[in-house]
């Protein structure tokens, strides 16, 4: 299973990195630490 990192969830909807971790912090995407970096799943339910 393949994940995505913050930056490329961003560019998807054109949305700010930052925006992207808000939404983590706030449990509206579930990602985990993948060496040092965060890690989006493709298949990402909340």
């Amino acid at each position: 299973m393949g994940s995505f990192t913050v930056r490329q969830v961003a560019e998807m909807p054109k949305t700010n990195e930052e925006t992207v971790r808000r939404w983590i912090r706030a449990d509206k995407l579930i990602a985990e630490k993948n060496r040092g970096k965060m890690a989006i799943s493709y298949l990402n339910k909340r």
